[in-house]
């Protein structure tokens, strides 16, 4: 997946991740792009939130975690007229495993 990211600048890229789970995908557009990124990861699962920042920390710069409802805490950047601008959105439909080899969307 990170390989179909493309970025010809070399500026230092600002990454949204919304819902990153452990910080996986962010890790590998990181490694691609030699750490040049500032990522902004949103994770609501208390059990992957110290794991994702401990993957965010392996990167150089400044990494934020927010623990918040992504849908929902955008809704509030937008009424108060506060939105950031990303270079890349990484956008993984959350999955459950319900049963051995078989993985369902939650809805």
């Amino acid at each position: 997946m990170a390989s179909l990211v493309e970025l010809t600048d070399t500026h230092t890229m600002s990454i949204l991740d919304a819902g990153a789970g452990i910080g996986l995908l962010s890790a590998a557009v990181l490694e691609r792009f030699d750490g040049r990124g500032k990522v902004t990861a949103y994770e609501l699962e208390p059990s992957f939130q110290t794991e994702l920042a401990c993957t965010l920390k392996s990167f150089p710069g400044q990494h934020e975690v927010i623990c918040k409802d992504f849908i929902q805490h955008t809704i509030e950047t937008i009424v108060t007229g506060n939105t950031p601008d990303y270079d890349i959105a990484i956008l993984n439909p959350p999955i459950k495993k319900s049963r051995p080899g078989v993985f369902n969307a939650p809805w």
